[in-house]
């Protein structure tokens, strides 16, 4: 049986943290566990706002996208039905 857990994350920055002018005041991710049977997986996504292509709000629709065809038995990724995205960057880690 497979199941999957997304968290949320958020962590307040310092006040002086500037990237490419922007002031970051969070750093947001997304932590995502994986479980088949005794396996488990554990991936991490946080874009960075002026550095990764994608948004935190791309990353996380992505993920949730993945993870329900995952659960349903699903274990291909159509590139083509998310073109645009790096959604590589967007996968959880695999199943040791």
């Amino acid at each position: 049986m497979r199941s999957a857990q997304v968290y949320r994350w958020q962590i307040p920055m310092d006040a002086g943290v500037v990237l490419r002018d922007r002031r970051l005041k969070t750093r947001d991710g997304l932590y995502v566990c994986l479980r088949e049977g005794e396996r488990e997986g554990w991936g991490e996504i946080s874009p960075l706002p002026g550095f990764s292509q994608e948004t935190w709000e791309d990353a996380q629709s992505v993920l949730l996208a993945w993870v329900n065809n995952w659960l349903a038995g699903d274990c291909a990724f159509s590139a083509k039905a998310y073109r645009g995205m790096h959604y590589r960057r967007c996968l959880p880690l695999p199943l040791a």
